[in-house]
């Protein structure tokens, strides 16, 4: 699991985490790019930044590890249709 701190992430989560096993990162944004973390932070209906950024490391991960591996993933549309996602 990623572990990272923001200046929204809530005080519990910080301290079940010890302080030296933390890495603080400072990341700046567009506002067209804080205004699409904000959306995905709803719609995902996660509580913080932090949260949306876990998980999308997360499947970013599953994916790469995937694709590393000979595996592909196609994604299926609603008319049936299916479309490869190539990131690699």
């Amino acid at each position: 699991m990623v572990n990272t701190v923001a200046t929204n992430t809530s005080t519990s989560d910080v301290k079940a985490i010890p302080e030296q096993n933390l890495y603080r990162l400072n990341l700046s944004l567009v506002p067209e790019a804080k205004k699409e973390l904000e959306d995905l932070k709803a719609r995902a209906q996660k509580s913080t930044f932090v949260d949306v950024i876990r998980a999308a490391l997360a499947v970013y991960k599953i994916i790469v590890d995937h694709q590393q591996s000979g595996g592909r993933v196609v994604f299926r549309n609603a008319d049936n249709s299916e479309e490869t996602l190539r990131f690699l």
